[in-house]
């Protein structure tokens, strides 16, 4: 048992915080859509897009939303650094698919909501206009 909570506090490794861009599903404006830690990056992000792993087996429902990854934290880190820096960067940004850490959030979209949701007119609207338009300028536009 101390070994665990040993290894929790001392092993550093090279970790990430993420967090995904997405266009919103009702009115196609960006917003931070999901912050996520990852251990050996760029692996996880990557299962959320694609899935065919056993801890995520299909994309997460919001994959076909994204329009941005960005590494938010970066660096070796122990587990726990790792485990808070996520958490503080869940409560700042406030993103719309988070669940843990994020349940005050009004404007949150739940798991099983955006697994059903049929997109809106001007969520496609804005998608097929802004095809063209650099990563960069779209974030300017939806602060």
């Amino acid at each position: 048992m101390t070994g665990k909570v040993t290894r929790f506090f001392t092993v550093k490794k090279y970790r990430v915080v993420y967090l995904a861009w997405v266009l919103h599903p009702v009115h196609g404006r960006i917003r931070a859509g999901y912050v996520g830690k990852d251990s050996c990056p760029p692996g996880r992000a990557l299962e959320h897009m694609n899935g065919g792993t056993s801890r995520q087996p299909y994309p997460s429902p919001w994959a076909d939303t994204v329009v941005h990854w960005t590494r938010l934290s970066a660096g070796r880190m122990t587990r726990f650094g790792l485990w808070w820096r996520e958490i503080v960067w869940i409560v700042l940004l406030r993103p719309i698919y988070n669940y843990q850490w994020n349940r005050h959030t009004q404007r949150r979209i739940p798991r099983y909501v955006a697994a059903r949701r049929e997109r809106s007119p001007v969520y496609e609207a804005a998608r097929r206009a802004w095809r063209g338009v650099p990563w960069w300028l779209r974030l300017l536009r939806s602060l």
